[in-house]
C-alpha cells in the first residue's frame, strides 16, 4: 500500500508495510535540533525524484539517520511514485517509508511539478 493525493492535494497516509520511526527517534531529532541551535526539527522528507538518484539519497539519509540517532527509520521517507513507477516496482519505491501516487507523464506532470509538490 502507498499514499494518494486526493482531490485536495493531501496525502493519505498509508505505511509502505513497514515500521515507521524507531520509537525514540522523535524526541532524538528534537534534541539535535535544539543542540545545533534549530527550533523546528524535520520528521519526514519528501522525495521528488526518481530511479537512481533517489536510491543514493535515501541511503545517504538512512546511513546518517543510523550514525546520528542509533537507527535508520529516524526521519520518515516519502517518495513520489507515478503510475510507470508503480507498474515496474520501481526501487525508490520499495525503499520509502510511504509514497505519494503523482500524475505520469513528463515531468513537468510531477517530479518538476513545483505547485504540485508544495502541496503535497
Amino acid at each position: 500500500m502507498g499514499s494518494v493525493v486526493g482531490e485536495s492535494g493531501r496525502m493519505n497516509c498509508v505505511p509502505n508495510g513497514k515500521p515507521i520511526r524507531h520509537g525514540a527517534s522523535m524526541s532524538q531529532i528534537e534534541e539535535f535540533c535544539a543542540r545545533l541551535g534549530g527550533n523546528c526539527p524535520i520528521h519526514s522528507i519528501l522525495i521528488a525524484n526518481n530511479g537512481m538518484a533517489a536510491v543514493k539519497f535515501m541511503r545517504s539519509i538512512r546511513s546518517w539517520s543510523y550514525e546520528t540517532f542509533g537507527t535508520e527509520r529516524a526521519v520518515l521517507l516519502v517518495a513520489m511514485a507515478t503510475p510507470e513507477d508503480m507498474r515496474i516496482n520501481a526501487e525508490h519505491i520499495r525503499m520509502a517509508d510511504q509514497f505519494v501516487e503523482v500524475p505520469g507523464g513528463t515531468n513537468n506532470n510531477n517530479y518538476a511539478n513545483v505547485k504540485l509538490i508544495t502541496e503535497i
